[in-house]
């Protein structure tokens, strides 16, 4: 009976030995990728990828971002400049600042810039982040944002929106962004972010002003 068991003991060793090299082999083979890390997350902007509707006579559009025309009488005022930044100092450029200069009430532009992933793992494109006046909001696509003189961002309802001045007069931009919320984007590719920027009412003429944006982003992994 003793040898039974003396027996059945090595047995039990013998294959918990053979687990353990195996293991151990197979632990080996994989190197540096056995750890808890999937890759390096990293959206950018493209450096001078600005486009923008104006060329030259200034656009307008309705109340509320409904639709736009060309000045009837083509007059060439207002102007849009942009510029992308380094805000973080990691080499990538994480914020597409959008410049109205010479604004004046109904001065409309379509704009768009394209972003990259930089980054090793496919990432999901999560929500743009409006920076403006020390207030960072994050908005969503379709939809039409104010921003205020106050630094204040709000999404307004339909009677600001019909007759904004009866409300308040703080609200000077409006902006709607159109592109690309929930989608894939894989290491190396491009895609075009647009959104629509319309100068307000309450705006005062012959000034700048600029709206920074960025845009968030996760590993397509963390999708639950």
């Amino acid at each position: 009976m003793k040898k039974v068991a003396l027996l059945f003991c090595l047995i039990v060793v013998m294959a918990l030995s053979s687990i353990g090299f195996g293991f151990a082999k197979w632990s080996s083979a994989l190197g540096a990728t056995v750890n808890t890390k999937t890759g390096s997350p990293k959206l950018a902007w493209v450096n001078n990828s600005m486009i923008q509707k104006d060329w030259g006579p200034d656009w307008h559009a309705s109340q509320g971002l409904k639709g736009f025309i060309l000045d009837p009488e083509k007059k060439d005022v207002g102007s849009t400049s942009g510029s992308f930044a380094d805000t973080d100092n990691d080499t990538f450029l994480d914020r597409f600042n959008v410049t109205v200069d010479n604004a004046y009430p109904f001065y409309f532009n379509e704009i768009s810039g394209n972003i990259t992933n930089e980054g090793t793992i496919p990432l999901i494109i999560q929500a743009p982040v409006l920076h403006w006046m020390g207030t960072d909001k994050v908005i969503d696509d379709g939809y039409v944002y104010w921003l205020g003189k106050d630094g204040h961002i709000i999404m307004p309802n339909a009677q600001q929106i019909a007759k904004p001045l009866e409300v308040d007069d703080n609200w000077v931009l409006e902006i709607r962004w159109m592109d690309n919320i929930g989608k894939q984007i894989e290491p190396g590719q491009v895609l075009e972010e647009s959104f629509d920027l319309q100068v307000l009412e309450s705006a005062a003429q012959k000034t700048k002003y600029t709206v920074g944006i960025s845009v968030e982003a996760i590993q397509w992994n963390e999708i639950r």
